[in-house]
């Protein structure tokens, strides 16, 4: 029936619109979306970047503040013990004056290339005081601090504590701002969407009520055909 065909196909065409705006709310949602995580987004891998930064200087500065207690140590024990009140096989008084006279007063201040340029010291002894200091140095080694104090430690962190909490706190109201803007983003097209259903919904019942019109109508035009017929069958008898 023409009347049939003409309601589907302005159906069709209502629904196709609809689903075409449907796709741009799609496309426009999701590029809104790309938007917002690309911009706050940013901003929170480099507050990310900070903290991490943050933490790794905070490492090497606790590395290094060891290194320095553990060198110190070393060089303390090594400068703790002096040439002149330690034994040394093959060195005496004498060539303890020489020594001092040129300067070496300590097992920190031996070096096997230095030391034996020191008349009366040659190879032998300059050996015998490399392993005198080498045994030192080995004492040294072992007993060396092997972590800050926790004052010197808590310092070094205390330092760093109120700029990570300064970080922190601003990625905390990054990704606070990301989620709201998300969330008004989504709620904004969710509406938009339930507004076409709405139309789409309006657009079928529309095509429907136009349908039972047309049956309807139809129905009463065979209603009458049908007594036309009785009326004619009745003239004929």
């Amino acid at each position: 029936m023409a009347d049939h065909e003409q309601i589907q196909a302005v159906l069709r065409r209502a629904v196709s619109a609809i689903n075409n705006r449907r796709q741009a709310l799609n496309k426009d949602e999701a590029i809104a979306l790309s938007k917002a995580q690309s911009a706050i987004g940013t901003r929170i891998t480099d507050l990310d970047r900070s903290i991490a930064s943050l933490d790794q200087s905070e490492r090497s500065e606790i590395a290094d503040s060891l290194k320095k207690l553990q060198d110190w140590y070393v060089r303390s024990h090594l400068l703790g013990h002096t040439i002149a009140y330690s034994s040394v096989p093959g060195i005496g008084p004498s060539l303890k004056s020489k020594l001092r006279q040129h300067g070496f007063y300590s097992a920190a201040d031996i070096a096997p290339n230095t030391v034996q340029d020191i008349p009366g010291i040659g190879p032998q002894k300059a050996y015998a005081l490399t392993l005198w200091r080498l045994h030192i140095e080995r004492e040294a080694q072992a007993g060396k601090p092997t972590s800050l104090s926790q004052d010197d430690l808590g310092k070094i962190k205390s330092k760093y504590l109120a700029r990570r909490q300064s970080l922190q706190s601003q990625k905390d109201s990054e990704q606070a701002r990301l989620s709201t803007e998300i969330a008004a983003i989504k709620q904004r097209h969710m509406t938009e969407r339930q507004s076409l259903d709405a139309e789409q919904t309006q657009a079928q019942a529309i095509a429907k009520q136009g349908e039972q019109g047309v049956a309807v109508k139809y129905a009463q035009e065979y209603a009458r055909i049908a007594q036309q017929m009785a009326q004619l069958t009745k003239q004929l008898v």
